[in-house]
């Protein structure tokens, strides 16, 4: 395969984003992106699975008002419980252990080691965060 950031054909680019795709699908984690505007760029499958949601239901969404539904909470209250939220504004990665977290539907969760990494643009500034989620085991 060639250097996917030379320039390449368009067939080329395609190839390496489906080999991209498996590679973040075959991880054991749950990963997605939240940009700078605070929505969900990005989803892995296992995202899908252990959160309990469609990736049209959450892929270029507000990430709060994911928060707000799950939470049954306010705007507010969701934002400042949220690690992603923090790591948007402060740039400081964090990380919780055998943290709960509740499905999309809000009635089953789970314990989980639980990820927030700020992601830099060239200038330092915040563009994302990647939120890993690793379920713990029982």
């Amino acid at each position: 395969m060639k250097d996917p950031l030379a320039k390449n054909s368009l067939e080329d680019v395609l190839e390496f984003n489906a080999l991209f795709q498996s590679i973040l699908n075959a991880l054991d984690e749950a990963i997605y992106v939240i940009d700078r505007s605070k929505k969900v760029v990005y989803c892995n499958d296992l995202t899908e699975k252990l959160m309990n949601v469609k990736r049209e239901d959450f892929v270029g969404k507000e990430y709060v008002n994911f928060l707000e539904s799950i939470y049954n909470a306010d705007k507010e209250l969701a934002s400042s419980q949220s690690m992603a939220m923090h790591t948007i504004e402060d740039g400081v990665e964090r990380h919780v252990e055998n943290y709960y977290l509740w499905n999309a539907t809000g009635d089953d969760g789970f314990e989980a080691d639980v990820r927030a990494t700020p992601l830099f643009g060239e200038a330092g500034e915040v563009k994302a965060v990647l939120v890993r989620i690793k379920k713990s085991r029982v």
